[in-house]
């Protein structure tokens, strides 16, 4: 009589051990390039949502209905995961010049949509706010803002420069500085 001969059990435990460990380390690799992916994604749609208050502030976009003077177009957090893209008007009846700086308490502001960022993406600063004035689209402010975004201990950011100029900044594990 032939002896079939098989694997033992101490060789098909070591097999399934080391395909394990190859399996954990593969996750934790995609894992990493998720959070990436996500922070890149959501640093791209509050870029966009910038660019769109400063383009709505060149082309003097109003509230719908709203015929008071324009004053000026901002995109801002709302929360830590949120954030709006707002006009702002002179109240209705306030005769005055279009620079709502002179009279703040005679303005109103709107939004003109708010957005939740995905994927469990935080502002690592909820209290961020790019203003930009009309009718040139600049930004109110003579420096560089920075809007940081957050997951898992990996960074993102939109650098608005005094200049005008919106640039995204790819993830890191440390906190990307503006130019």
């Amino acid at each position: 009589m032939r002896a079939v001969r098989g694997f033992s059990f101490v060789e098909v435990m070591t097999v399934i051990a080391l395909m394990s460990i190859m399996m954990a380390i593969t996750f934790v690799s995609f894992s990493g390039k998720r959070d990436e992916t996500a922070l890149n994604t959501s640093v791209r749609e509050v870029a966009a949502a910038i660019r769109v208050a400063q383009s709505n502030a060149l082309a003097g976009v109003r509230e719908a209905g709203n015929d008071n003077a324009l004053c000026r177009h901002a995109a801002e957090a709302t929360s830590a995961s949120s954030y709006a893209v707002l006009v702002r008007h002179l109240k209705p009846g306030n005769n005055l010049s279009s620079d709502c700086s002179l009279y703040p308490s005679k303005t109103t502001e709107s939004s003109l949509g708010t957005f939740s960022l995905a994927n469990g993406v935080t502002f690592a600063s909820p209290t961020w706010r790019v203003d930009f004035g009309v009718p040139h689209g600049d930004v109110l402010g003579s420096t560089n803002q920075n809007v940081v975004l957050q997951k898992s201990g990996k960074y993102s950011s939109v650098c608005v420069l005094a200049s005008g100029s919106v640039l995204e900044r790819p993830a890191s594990t440390t906190v990307p500085s503006c130019p």
